[in-house]
């Protein structure tokens, strides 16, 4: 009114009296003068549009936002999530970015990011992903990374997850990945043991074989087969008793269970 001067505000907080308690409540608004016939300020022109429920949204959008960050960060998995038909990294926690060996890649498309997985067709996967939508798991998937400028061979489980936007529209890719690269070292050095063991055992005339905890038989040495002239697992669990003798068959089971619940050793001969 003394200045004649209009002005405008977006999404201001302007606390209202409703079912008589006063609320929090947001608006956009905008005050402009009227003037008279003499152009002095006769009266305001005041305009408001309440924004209380979208700024309420856009606020517990940024706290879920923040929440998935901390979830992201605090997650033991690698996880990403790229964004677009251009896979660019828009989230990578610290686990993933330990994984391929570089802190640099957020803004960055994958191929820009981690070039060293473009000729491994891995670009060519994120596009039939982003495409289709339909998404897709790997097991144990050999991938050759540049970490820390060592290149080197790393196995992983990953999925790639399509994100849709609220209006349904294809976002992006979320990625995790998890590095059993230690595993499939193992899974590989027990069966190198295996097959050791099982070179040694079938080298021995004796026959020889183990059983479980509970006595259940479970191998034979290839002496045992070639003696008995049974087929190879046919004297599996409980069948082994009835290669004996039948006179010898009672005698030879009761010992058999009196060691395993005593612990005694087994000593007995019979006949097969």
């Amino acid at each position: 009114m003394a200045t004649g001067e209009g002005f405008s505000a977006y999404d201001e907080m302007l606390p209202m009296m409703r079912g008589g308690s006063l609320q929090e409540t947001y608006w956009n608004y905008s005050i402009s003068p009227i003037r008279g016939e003499d152009g002095e300020v006769a009266g305001i022109f005041n305009q408001g549009n309440e924004t209380t429920q979208i700024v309420l949204a856009r606020r517990t959008a940024q706290q879920e936002i923040a929440r998935l960050s901390l979830m992201f960060e605090q997650a033991p998995g690698a996880t990403a999530i790229l964004r677009g038909p251009g896979h660019v990294f828009e989230i990578a926690n610290p686990a993933y970015l330990q994984l391929v060996g570089r802190k640099d890649i957020l803004g960055k498309s994958v191929d820009q990011a981690v070039p060293e997985v473009a000729s491994q067709g891995f670009i060519d996967l994120l596009d039939t992903v982003y495409q289709s939508g339909v998404p897709y798991a790997g097991r144990a998937i050999p991938v050759i990374l540049e970490r820390n400028g060592i290149r080197e061979q790393r196995h992983l489980d990953f999925v790639y997850q399509p994100i849709t936007d609220g209006a349904g529209e294809r976002y992006g890719i979320f990625v995790q990945a998890t590095d059993v690269t230690d595993t499939i070292q193992a899974v590989a050095a027990l069966r190198e043991s295996e097959q050791r063991y099982q070179a040694i055992v079938n080298s021995i005339d004796q026959m020889i074989w183990s059983t479980l905890p509970d006595g259940y038989h479970d191998y034979y040495n290839d002496r045992w087969y070639e003696y008995t002239g049974m087929p190879k697992g046919s004297t599996d669990g409980e069948a082994w008793n009835g290669m004996f003798h039948p006179d010898d068959q009672e005698r030879a089971w009761k010992l058999w269970r009196h060691s395993l619940a005593t612990g005694a050793p087994y000593h007995i001969e019979y006949r097969l």
